[in-house]
């Protein structure tokens, strides 16, 4: 391998003053699911398009996989409940190349030929056979078949963690590390007594935590430096390739307004305070307790984070979610900077930010929804058109 390749990329403040002459508005053109019909869906958590335009659609509480076509008739319904080879009981996220569809959990995955029709798990393990010595977590399959592992400690979780990105076999055998990420939790820790938490964990994603994702037009994977350029409303963006190399790197600004104003923090409180309390179902008097350990372990949040969300899309494209430069309830639209694989810039999309999107490929992306009823749909976006 060369020198790597190094780009430069800036722009203005892309979430103020609206769309651009080269904004893609996206534009729903369908949707799969119902209330209670044949089409009804189940949270779908994962979803690829493969070449042909159908769908593989990962649903953690059915734990199936169902392959449909884009207008949503089922074609075939993949895996199971249960712990034998081509089963499983708490998928994570699903990966699909060369005919071959990939179903995560903790520490197993497992491996469905659609050729064939053969499946298989494998459990994760180190070089020596012996237990990892941390839990891992097997995330991604690069385009050559290794698998990705995100590793997590066991055990007593740390607040801050460098997170090791590692290369495994197609047997599950743990190898080389591709890169280190830096993750953030909020963990505070208490001793339990009656209308407190014993722990309490923040959700991620964290405002300081990188993010990355398995690159799909080469053997590697995009990492999001949210933190070193924080301060400039910047994040750096580098690909590693399979042997930790890195190939390219691009500096991408995503906001002019990178500081956090007091509003917005009340309202990033506001979340998480929420979501813990939603998945805990705790008390009032709890949830003020929550509101202060949280406020707490913020701290004194100065600057957003430049990215929230990388997606690479089953076209080899990443998709990046820049910061809204308001943050509040109230925001319509989510905008994304799309890149090619060697992280030039393609165009911005704007989405409605009641959709949760999930993947893309060519003028097409896939987003999910829920409505008051809280039932799911899958959504089909125009993103091609320029408006």
């Amino acid at each position: 391998m060369g020198s790597p390749l190094v780009a430069t990329l800036i722009w203005g403040s892309l979430a103020a003053g609206g769309p651009s002459a080269d904004t893609v508005v996206a534009r729903e053109v369908g949707r799969i699911g119902s209330i209670d019909g044949p089409d009804a869906l189940t949270r779908p958590a994962s979803l690829h398009i493969d070449r042909d335009g159908s769908l593989f659609v990962l649903f953690p509480v059915e734990l199936i996989v169902r392959r449909m076509t884009a207008e949503g008739e089922f074609l075939e319904t993949i895996g199971g409940r249960g712990a034998g080879p081509g089963e499983f009981l708490r998928p994570v996220g699903m990966d699909v190349h060369d005919g071959q569809v990939w179903v995560f959990e903790t520490e197993r995955v497992s491996r469905f030929d659609l050729g064939s029709g053969e499946a298989a798990t494998v459990r994760l393990t180190s070089r020596n056979d012996a237990p990892p010595d941390r839990m891992p977590r097997l995330s991604g399959v690069l385009p050559s078949g290794t698998l990705v592992v995100d590793r997590e400690p066991r055990g007593i979780r740390r607040a801050n963690d460098s997170v090791p990105l590692i290369a495994a076999t197609r047997d599950g055998v743990l190898g080389d590390t591709l890169a280190v990420v830096q993750r953030r939790e909020i963990v505070v820790y208490q001793n339990p007594r009656p209308g407190v938490f014993g722990e309490l964990s923040v959700p991620r994603p964290f405002p300081e935590s990188d993010l990355w994702a398995v690159h799909r037009a080469m053997p590697g994977v995009v990492v999001a430096d949210v933190t070193s350029r924080r301060q400039h409303g910047e994040v750096v963006l580098r690909t590693y390739l399979e042997d930790g190399t890195v190939y390219d790197t691009a500096t991408l600004r995503t906001t002019e307004t990178p500081r956090v104003s007091d509003a917005e923090r009340r309202e990033m409180v506001r979340r998480h305070v929420d979501a813990v309390m939603w998945s805990r179902g705790v008390s009032a008097r709890s949830e003020r307790e929550a509101r202060s350990l949280v406020d707490d372990a913020l701290g004194p949040l100065e600057f957003r984070s430049p990215a929230e969300r990388i997606i690479a899309a089953s076209d080899g494209t990443i998709w990046i979610k820049t910061p809204d430069d308001d943050e509040t309830v109230d925001d319509q639209m989510s905008v994304w900077v799309v890149l090619n694989p060697q992280l030039d810039s393609l165009r911005w999309v704007s989405i409605d930010a009641d959709l949760t999107l999930m993947n893309a490929s060519g003028d097409r992306a896939w987003a999910v929804v829920r409505d008051e009823f809280n039932v799911s749909y899958l959504v089909e976006l125009d993103v091609g058109t320029l408006e």
